[in-house]
């Protein structure tokens, strides 16, 4: 018998990224001449359908409380640690730097993040079942971003979150297609089409997972044998229209790589070339903040632009500026007049997080991620689920997007994808099927 709370939390898998949102905090929103929503803040209806399903599902579970056998993706206490002392931290420097309310919000976030991963691990569904609805949720975004793409405008759903675009708007993605010819790229409901080629690709690649990690379950019968064939040729396709190159690298050379991972037979070959690639993300992000060649390819251009006034920042700021706090000071450490759309995060989740919360604070961020990858990859078993292709490529996923993209750390439906996909490479697939 599905209970109303179980239907409330596949509502909820199908509509989070929906980003019908309310401003409840704009003192900086119309500083740089045009809306900002960046230096804004907001409260989501997503978050609201959260928080209910969590308090259901601790009423529900109320004797049982504490849960004795749940257990968080790594060991809880350290977890806790980490947590905490960097959400300590963020909110320092943010009061610090006069950006208090911005900070609260994302640490509410933070708050919000571990509650997702923990009703993920709840018995509230299947896992199965809630990588079905998240599917459904992904089919939906595509629809509506190829009738964008179509249109070449949205469609008016603003009570779902859809933003305003269209292909003659400043400041909306588009993809040059002639000399005065444009196309819009797909948004779906989100804010950006980044954030749409991202979940899209993450969807995809949980699916995968799911479906591909066990010898039984390789051909997707449980989802009626079309449906797998027919979400690859969505994820291709949405990954087209939204036109995000990092996206559709990340699609292609994670195909490549599961493939070539199979072919390779011993696990500590496996093992290794993972570590090179966690080693190769590392010393991209260490050049970028050396690199001094001029770049041609705009979008490129920009991240690289922004990339110095990060540096810059940093060493005036060692110890923070603040959430919020890189878009507010941009201008002092540009090199030229920025336009009011420019005003945005550094593209590197990685830079941002020195530069919003200071050294103290990435290294607070570096070594959770650090060891929660210790934890889940290089403690475990050779030949255990931990070196399994999909949750890898994955998780790996993330860390590039993050080394381009600034929406894992101050979108809310960022934060629920990247956490996720850290979920996910950490979890046994085979406890879950049991």
């Amino acid at each position: 018998m599905i209970s109303t709370l179980q239907i409330l939390w596949a509502f909820f898998l199908v509509t989070f990224p929906f980003g019908l949102r309310f401003l409840v905090f704009e003192d900086w929103s119309y500083r740089f001449g045009n809306f900002n929503p960046w230096v804004s803040g907001f409260v989501y209806a997503p978050e609201a359908l959260l928080w209910v399903v969590f308090l259901g599902w601790v009423i529900q579970n109320w004797k049982k409380f504490p849960i004795s056998n749940f257990q968080f993706p790594i060991n809880f206490s350290i977890f806790n640690f980490l947590i905490w002392i960097f959400i300590f931290n963020l909110l320092v420097v943010s009061w610090a730097n006069g950006t208090l309310v911005l900070g609260a919000l994302l640490a509410l976030r933070l708050v919000e993040a571990g509650i997702f991963c923990l009703l993920l691990r709840s018995s509230l569904l299947s896992f199965r079942k809630t990588v079905l609805f998240l599917m459904i949720g992904a089919g939906i975004q595509f629809v509506l971003g190829v009738f964008q793409v179509l249109l070449g405008h949205s469609l008016g759903l603003t009570w779902f979150g859809e933003p305003s675009i269209a292909t003659d708007m400043v400041g909306v993605a588009k993809r040059n297609l002639a000399a005065d010819v444009k196309q819009l790229r797909a948004y779906g409901t989100f804010l950006h089409a980044n954030i749409f080629a991202a979940y899209i690709l993450i969807v995809y690649w949980v699916g995968k997972f799911t479906h591909g990690a066990s010898p039984k379950t390789q051909n997707f019968a449980s989802l009626q044998g079309a449906g797998p064939p027919l979400f690859f040729l969505v994820a291709v396709l949405g990954l087209y229209f939204a036109f995000s190159w990092a996206a559709f690298a990340m699609f292609l050379g994670g195909v490549v790589f599961v493939f070539l991972f199979q072919e390779i037979k011993s696990s500590t070959i496996q093992r290794r070339t993972m570590c090179g690639l966690f080693g190769l993300l590392i010393v991209l992000n260490m050049g970028m903040i050396f690199w001094q060649q001029d770049v041609h390819l705009p979008s490129v251009k920009e991240r690289l632009e922004q990339i110095q006034i990060s540096r810059s920042m940093i060493v005036d700021h060692p110890f923070g500026v603040g959430v919020g706090g890189y878009t507010l000071h941009m201008q002092d450490y540009a090199s030229r007049r920025l336009s009011p759309w420019e005003f945005q995060p550094v593209h590197n989740v990685y830079f941002l997080v020195l530069n919003e919360l200071g050294i103290q604070g990435l290294i607070l961020f570096l070594f959770f991620f650090g060891y929660y990858v210790y934890r889940s990859f290089f403690r475990a078993p050779i030949g255990s689920a931990a070196v399994d292709p999909y949750k890898f490529v994955l998780f790996f996923s993330v860390l590039v997007l993050a080394s381009v993209d600034h929406f894992f750390w101050d979108s809310w439906v960022g934060l629920m994808l990247a956490t996720l996909a850290l979920l996910l490479f950490k979890i046994n697939y085979y406890k879950i099927q049991n």
